[in-house]
């Protein structure tokens, strides 16, 4: 009897403990989690007023300090874990040793892992992409949603969700780094004067620049490179307009509602498709008769 009160109280006394670590483990967790984020607070608030775009380094920041936090976590459960194994009589030296084992087996059999690890620590480490940012990878385009040193998480405008990890990464492009550009091609009929075209771009980019909500959004005033082509019924004037990053889209709607407004008020002809017919120079005239 005494013997079975022992292993009870045994039991209980491991239970205790076991739990007592897992507590220790939550707490330790909550009170990271805290620490990181009012330690962001401060890196932003100290480095903000020096650098000249808040936001981008913003971004960064934030992309550093979350992939820090995942480290942090995956610490404080492994060894919260490896301290209950020895609890429970578990010796670690072999443990580890087992550990080591299938971590080389692994290493040999899984080489991707390794080359998805390095690819994130340099991705992040140079400062390619950060969370917030519209990128390209792979062809797929996104904003940027959750990366860490194994994968990245992109979103479309469609709400899809495209997960790619870093080994598989093979063209990557920051559309939103530093800024966005809207590029137009805006297309004008032959008999239409290009000074007098590019002049009222300039105008169209000047009355949007005047905006109190689009215009804080605008960063430099509207860049008309020219005639960029001839098209089968038309001339394509190209030029672009740098915004902050992400705005570019709603810049340009709005952009080429003014653009289309002071076409019309100053007659300026859009062409659009359509077709002429020709029979030869000895065709005969075609008349036609409508009527009512």
């Amino acid at each position: 009897m005494s013997n079975l009160k022992q292993y009870f109280s045994q039991v209980l006394s491991d239970m205790y403990g076991i739990l007592t670590v897992f507590a220790a483990a939550v707490i330790l967790t909550v009170i990271v989690r805290l620490y990181i984020a009012k330690l962001q607070k401060y890196v932003l608030a100290r480095k903000e007023r020096k650098v000249k775009q808040p936001a981008e380094y913003q971004k960064r920041v934030e992309t550093v300090f979350r992939v820090l936090g995942k480290f942090a976590y995956f610490v404080i459960w492994t060894v919260s874990i490896m301290i209950v194994l020895s609890m429970i009589g578990l010796s670690m030296g072999p443990i580890i040793a087992l550990l080591g084992i299938l971590g080389a087996a692994v290493g040999f059999g899984s080489q991707g892992i390794i080359k998805d690890l390095i690819n994130g620590f340099f991705i992040i480490l140079e400062n390619q992409i950060r969370i917030g940012d519209v990128v390209a990878v792979n062809g797929k385009a996104g904003v940027l949603e959750e990366i860490d040193l194994r994968k990245v998480v992109l979103r479309d405008v469609s709400g899809a969700v495209h997960i790619f990890t870093n080994g598989s990464i093979e063209k990557l492009s920051n559309m939103t780094k530093g800024f966005s550009a809207y590029v137009f091609e805006i297309r004008v009929a032959y008999k239409e004067e290009i000074d007098k075209i590019t002049g009222l771009i300039c105008e169209a980019g000047a009355d949007l620049k005047k905006d109190p909500v689009l215009g804080p959004k605008i960063l430099d005033k509207v860049e008309v490179f020219g005639l960029d082509r001839f098209a089968s019924s038309s001339v394509i004037i190209k030029g672009r307009i740098k915004t902050l990053p992400r705005q570019h889209r709603t810049v340009g709607r709005e952009f080429n509602r003014i653009i289309k407004n002071i076409f019309d008020e100053n007659g300026v002809e859009i062409p659009f498709a359509h077709k002429s017919f020709y029979f030869g120079s000895d065709s005969k005239e075609i008349k036609t008769i409508i009527k009512g």
